[in-house]
């Protein structure tokens, strides 16, 4: 979206989200999840109008979305 990288905060937005996608991934038995949600959510994203304030509550809901995935522990 042209928006996104013409407005600083969403820029910024969307590399955080990008950081918290990367992390979520990382565990293995719920990955296949989190990708499915991820395309559903990018849909709802792409699909929405180009309001800054619109998108920013996107990004920010998505946002507690991933952080909420746990961090798989490494097995020592």
């Amino acid at each position: 979206m042209r928006l996104i990288c013409s407005n600083s905060d969403l820029a910024q937005a969307d590399r955080h989200m990008a950081e918290a996608f990367a992390k979520a991934m990382e565990r293995p038995d719920t990955r296949a999840e989190i990708r499915a949600a991820q395309r559903a959510w990018l849909r709802e994203r792409d699909a929405s109008p180009a309001d800054a304030d619109a998108l920013m509550t996107l990004y920010s809901n998505r946002m507690v979305s991933l952080n909420q995935v746990p961090v798989q522990e490494p097995i020592y």
